[in-house]
C-alpha cells in the first residue's frame, strides 16, 4: 500500500519596487519588471505555492 504525502505549500513574497517587483524565495531575490511575469516565476513547478503580494507604501 502506497501512502501519499501532501507537501506543504512553500511561501514566496513579492515586494513592489519603483521599477517592478522583487520575488523573494527564501533568502534569494529576483527582480521582474512586470507583476504577471513575477507571478509566473513564483508559481512555476508542480508544488503548491503560497504567494504573498505586499502593497506599495504610500506617504
Amino acid at each position: 500500500m502506497r501512502v501519499q504525502t501532501r507537501l506543504a505549500p512553500r511561501t514566496v513574497h513579492l515586494f513592489p519596487k519603483a521599477d517592478g517587483w522583487i520575488l523573494m524565495c527564501g533568502d534569494r531575490g529576483e527582480h521582474y519588471a512586470d507583476l504577471g511575469i513575477a507571478l509566473d516565476a513564483a508559481t512555476v513547478g508542480g508544488r503548491p505555492i503560497h504567494v504573498v503580494v505586499h502593497e506599495r507604501r504610500t506617504s
